[in-house]
């Protein structure tokens, strides 16, 4: 699922979506992903199987929630913030989640008031050192 640039008011909620467990070619970064721009967005109570990514936000983004959903079988990272080119995430609310990445359960990086409440966050393997949580260049 593609999301494009410059939306406001964006809600997924109640889904199931899977990528297909036989194929070998999975999508190059999320199940569901941003491409930056956006405003007020709630990702709620949806289960996500298999891919790379999870969700994948790139760009900058503010006033966002993510609420009770499970992430499962991510080969990757669970849920990316990418700050490509420096953008800014702010007032993110992240609780209540179940997210299990082989990577990186959580990447945030480049925003600030980003709020974590509650959740489950599992990366098995530990590639190159890399921890279940990560956290570069924030704010608080």
């Amino acid at each position: 699922m593609n999301i494009g640039r410059n939306l406001r008011n964006i809600a997924i909620k109640n889904n199931s979506i899977t990528v297909g467990e036989n194929n070998t070619v999975l999508p190059f970064r999320g199940v569901i992903n941003f491409h930056g721009g956006y405003d007020t967005v709630d990702i709620s109570g949806n289960t996500l199987t298999n891919g790379n990514m999870g969700i994948y936000f790139r760009n900058r983004g503010m006033n966002m929630v993510m609420n009770g959903n499970k992430i499962q079988n991510m080969r990757g990272i669970g849920i990316n913030f990418d700050g490509f080119q420096y953008e800014l995430f702010d007032n993110v609310k992240i609780s209540e989640n179940d997210i299990q990445a082989d990577r990186i359960a959580l990447n945030l990086s480049f925003g600030q008031n980003f709020k974590l409440i509650n959740n489950v966050l599992v990366a098995p393997r530990r590639i190159n050192g890399q921890a279940q949580f990560y956290l570069q260049k924030s704010g608080s």
